[in-house]
């Protein structure tokens, strides 16, 4: 009898079994990209329907222009829809400033600014988001992430103390 691959692999079953608890956890533990920092939440959002479509109209001019457009870093060139502005006030919030390379690529690399992390409503974080989302789906709940190095700085060596000239 000839050897047969298995259907499963070991880390499929892993992850089938996982307990469902994990589910709800927010941030993954590897969120940031430089494996010598962890995540540290900074604040919460929790953006209503309505407070997304006054951002909507006090901002009417959020387009990425072509000249700054690079579709590597910012994929959304061109594409100013309900999830671009939800994007962008959560940026906003968290101090990103918002708009390409400042968002989320640049803080899970350098931990500058933190970084928004939404957590709902999940058509927010579809693959098909830009056609899914929209700002009646729910308010927009997240958190500002930074990450911070989990490398404890050296301690001192202490100051010697001077004798007593007594």
């Amino acid at each position: 009898m000839k050897n047969s691959p298995s259907r499963f692999s070991p880390l499929g079953l892993l992850l089938l079994f996982t307990p469902c608890t994990q589910a709800h956890d927010n941030l993954p533990a590897n969120w940031c990209m430089d494996p010598n920092t962890v995540p540290v939440v900074t604040a919460n959002f929790n953006f209503a329907p309505e407070a997304l479509e006054n951002y909507r109209r006090a901002n009417p001019g959020l387009e990425v222009p072509e000249e700054n457009c690079d579709p590597v870093i910012n994929r959304s060139c061109g594409i100013v829809d309900e999830w671009h502005y939800a994007n962008e006030m959560s940026m906003a919030f968290c101090g990103g400033g918002g708009g390409g390379e400042s968002s989320m690529v640049k803080s899970a690399i350098e931990s500058d600014h933190p970084a928004p992390f939404v957590s709902s409503p999940t058509d927010f974080n579809s693959r098909d988001h830009h056609d899914a989302y929209r700002f009646r789906d729910g308010n927009l709940v997240g958190s500002c992430v930074i990450c911070v190095s989990k490398l404890q700085p050296p301690t001192p060596d202490p100051v010697p103390q001077e004798p007593d000239k007594d």
